[in-house]
Parts: C-alpha cells; structure tokens; sequence
C-alpha cells in the first residue's frame, strides 16, 4: 500500500541543513501524525511522503519554496523597548511565538537590542533556507477519500453553481490521481462559467494534451 493525497499518516523525520547540521527531529520521541493535503506541513515534505510504503526510508532535500518560502524583509521590524512585550527579557536570539488573529502563530525572533529599540524577524526560522530531510513512514493511519469521491462531490457542488468549492474538490480529485481527464475537463467549465477566460483556456489545453480526442475540450476551446 502506497501513500496517497488524503491519507492520514504518522511519520518519523530528522530535519537538516546542507552542512548537516541537525535542527530538528522526532526520531527518539512522539512520531507525527498529519493528513496529506491538509496544509499542516510545509509542501516539500508532504510531496516526500507520497508513494511511500509503510516501514519506507528516505532522504529528501526540500528547497525554500517548497519549504517555509523565501525571507521576507517586510517582516522585519524595528520596535520601541516599551513596547515588547514585559514578561520577557529582550536579548539577541531569542525565540518566542505571538497568535495572530486566524489562530496561526508567528515565530518572533529577537535580531538587535539597543537602549531604546528592538528589531524583530517575523520570518520563520527556516525561512530562506533549503533542507535535508530523513523521512520513514510508520503506519496509514487512515486512507483518504479516492479520486473518485472527490470528484463526485465537485459534480454536485459545480451543478448547485458552487464554482469555487468545485474546483477545490476537482484539484484533490487531480492531487489522487493526476490522470484524472475529466476533473481537468471540468475545472475549465467552472472557470469559462465564471468568466475566467485564460485560466478555462489554460485547462482546456491541458486536457487536449492528455486526449487529443476529447471533443468536449476541442469544442469549448474553440468556442
């Protein structure tokens, strides 16, 4: 049995840098459990664990972009000492989260401390830099929806004229199986229904390349 979108697992990893410099890792403690689409973890790794099979090992190197993005200058920024926060001691290298609104948290990390001001990185740590992952599967825990579920539901949400929540059940349709024709067929009706010319054009094409013969395709695009 192979991992697929959907499924929910339970993984042991060690996180590296390119020096091999160890930064984090569950190998010795609580293995993680996370659903595979879910956007809990960063896309690098979850990409990793696709096709995995229970009791498989691997190593994979997970860039930037694919891992906590690049470091974003707009993040950084300089406060009055008055106003961070009292209970704690501001020093060079410390390292506290703050909840935003949306109930995400954002990593702070103290950058320069004067007499009258403190610099704040809001980037993640890892942001900017690429990483080294040692990944085993230990168990499915649960097997996701299939491709079929998924695009079942996108039919009955695209008919009740729901085109945005269609077309996110089309693309999980498409993240089980990628060969999946007729979710790409469809995610181009619900775009040409809402108006969204280019990007209808754009999955009208893909699906040409994929069935050259799919008249449905060869005629909506000419229309």
């Amino acid at each position: 049995m192979q991992t697929k979108f959907g499924d929910t697992v339970r993984v042991h990893f060690t996180c590296k840098f390119d020096d091999g410099t160890e930064f984090e890792s569950s190998v010795g403690k609580e293995p993680i459990e996370l659903t595979i689409g879910d956007d809990k973890v960063m896309p690098g790794f979850e990409k990793a664990i696709i096709g995995m099979h229970p009791g498989e090992m691997k190593t994979v190197r997970v860039p930037a972009d694919q891992g906590y993005g690049p470091h974003d200058t707009e993040k950084v920024k300089t406060i009055r000492r008055e106003e961070f926060p009292k209970d704690l001691q501001p020093e060079v290298g410390l390292k506290f989260t703050m909840q935003l609104s949306d109930g995400r948290e954002n990593y702070i990390t103290v950058t320069h401390v004067d007499e009258s001001h403190v610099t704040l990185d809001g980037n993640h740590p890892l942001a900017g830099k690429d990483l080294i992952f040692d990944v085993e599967l230990l168990h499915i825990v649960k097997i996701g929806p299939s491709a079929e579920a998924h695009f079942n539901l996108g039919v009955l949400l695209q008919d009740h004229n729901e085109f945005d929540e269609a077309i996110n059940s089309y693309v999980k349709a498409i993240a089980v199986n990628p060969s999946m024709t007729d979710a790409y067929y469809n995610i181009a009706v619900a775009y040409q229904k809402k108006g969204l010319l280019d990007e209808a054009t754009a999955c009208y094409r893909q699906v040409i390349d994929m069935n050259p013969n799919h008249e449905k395709a060869c005629a909506n695009l000419g229309i």
